[in-house]
């Protein structure tokens, strides 16, 4: 499974959906967990890449997007410094993760479920934690 996922982070940090589809389906279905570790997708749009139960760990993220899919992303010990989550609607679960920098908007916004969780995470020190918590 690891070089597989390794496959998959190459397509798409290259940008390339049909290698990604290609690759991803049948092997893993939807609502599967993906794991990638120690990858980096710094400055990457995910947007096209349906990121359902994607799971990060110690993985450079920083300036990434495309994370508005309602669905939960895992994130564990990543850089997430100026990922851009403006206009977007994001469920993460994160633990030791450094959020400094985060773009955001009035449209933003964090989904509010019991899972939802930032834990032991930095931020900016003006950021509004309380925008997670509503």
């Amino acid at each position: 499974m690891k070089k597989l996922n390794h496959k998959l982070a190459e397509a798409i940090k290259n940008d390339n959906l049909e290698e990604y589809i290609s690759l991803r389906y049948p092997e893993i279905q939807e609502g599967e967990k993906i794991l990638f570790e120690n990858k980096n997708f710094s400055n990457v749009d995910f947007s096209q890449f349906g990121i359902s139960f994607f799971c990060f760990k110690n993985c450079n993220l920083s300036g990434s997007t495309g994370f508005d899919n309602g669905v939960p992303v895992y994130l564990e010990n990543c850089n997430c410094q100026n990922m851009d989550l403006l206009d977007q609607e994001v469920y993460f679960e994160a633990k030791k993760c450094d959020f400094r920098g985060l773009k955001i908007n009035n449209k933003t916004s964090f989904c509010k479920t019991d899972n939802s969780i930032f834990e032991n995470c930095q931020f900016d020190k003006n950021f509004n934690q309380e925008l997670l918590k509503k």
